[in-house]
């Protein structure tokens, strides 16, 4: 359902994808090679070293890998620097590059080491892994930050959705986040958002360690994948599957004013275990508007996934400077963590009324 190909839109330019793709060949000949005069190097030294020739050409072969190795990264960081300066010089994208067939491509990256692979990168959200497949040093790679570009396919998919021309928020403020995080089965799952790319490093760091802690997280997607009629419809559908999710650019409810989700400055985690949650003179109102919702708007019964002062996902939010919308006075979004835009915090989620009271 939610996996994404677009074969249409070219992820780098063709000049800068064939001198890639060519060096990445070449370096797939060469590892084949180094394998195969290993190979004839051990035969050849076999019986005459009392088995020091397995070490000789186990040597042999690293040595012959290692060059092959160094080439690809010449060629790849060479073809970076002609053809996409751009990403290679902003200090907004990690581990990505200027996304185009919805991934970044695999050698646009800040990093000095070995490029992220582009299998990495092109994971659609919702891909389910094993973890036992990479190591600690692998795992970083799976979290990075990508540039939006208008030939690009995540541009395709929120065009006209939660990103339309405007004068308040360009395609260069946001970032496209991949990230992995622990599903409610406990499933290494990967994720997918956009932010503002004054907090993308921040977001990262934040999910990073809810993964790290087996933090469990229902689902990770664009709000774009639950788009009905406008944003405020989409995000109370994304509300409803428990979608965590942050860019929607969108007002306030019966206001003009901008929701900071608009900006990229805000992130729902786990919103139907976390409601948004206002007293009104004859109750209270809650959103999403489900029966499950409304069960945990009652925050003295605290249940798994809800958040409060102690939960880890409140500690690592509020250790990389946002805030919580729990703390608002009313109302109060569970859900909701931000850095400010300079905008009314009470109504930040976009949910509320422009009355509301501050805090």
């Amino acid at each position: 359902m939610f996996a994404r190909t677009c074969s249409n839109a070219p992820s780098v330019p063709a000049e800068r994808f064939a001198l890639t793709n060519r060096s990445r060949e070449g370096y797939d000949e060469g590892k084949r090679e180094c394998r195969l005069r290993a190979g004839q190097k051990e035969e050849e030294d076999d019986g005459e070293q009392d088995g020091a020739g397995e070490w000789f050409s186990a040597r042999a072969e690293e040595s012959c890998m290692k060059k092959a190795t160094a080439f690809f990264l010449s060629v790849t960081a060479f073809a970076a620097l002609l053809f996409s300066g751009a990403a290679a010089a902003d200090p907004f994208v990690r581990n990505g590059g200027w996304e185009g067939s919805c991934a970044a491509d695999a050698s646009d990256t800040d990093s000095a080491a070995e490029p992220v692979p582009e299998e990495i990168l092109t994971l659609p959200a919702g891909t389910i892994l094993d973890s036992a497949d990479f190591g600690k040093e692998e795992e970083s790679q799976y979290f990075s930050a990508s540039g939006i570009h208008e030939d690009g396919c995540i541009f395709q998919r929120i065009n006209g959705k939660s990103y339309r021309q405007n004068d308040d928020i360009s395609l260069e403020d946001l970032r496209y986040l991949k990230v992995l995080f622990r599903n409610f089965e406990g499933e290494t799952e990967v994720g997918e958002m956009i932010v503002n790319r004054a907090i993308a490093d921040d977001t990262l760091d934040v999910f990073h360690a809810l993964y790290d802690a087996s933090y469990p997280i229902r689902k990770i997607h664009l709000v774009d994948e639950y788009w009905k009629t406008d944003g405020a419809a989409a995000d109370e559908a994304s509300m409803e599957d428990d979608n965590t999710s942050a860019f929607n650019y969108r007002t306030m409810t019966n206001s003009d004013k901008l929701s900071n989700h608009a900006l990229g400055y805000a992130i729902d985690l786990n919103p139907l275990e976390n409601p948004y949650v206002r007293q009104e003179d004859d109750g209270f109102s809650v959103s999403p508007d489900t029966a499950e919702a409304r069960s945990y708007a009652d925050r003295q019964n605290m249940r798994p996934y809800m958040i409060d002062s102690r939960d880890k996902a409140y500690l690592e939010f509020t250790a990389h400077g946002f805030t919580w919308g729990g703390y608002w006075s009313n109302p109060k979004d569970y859900q909701h963590f931000e850095k400010s835009a300079g905008h009314d915090p009470e109504n930040a989620s976009g949910r509320g009324t422009a009355s509301a009271e501050s805090d």
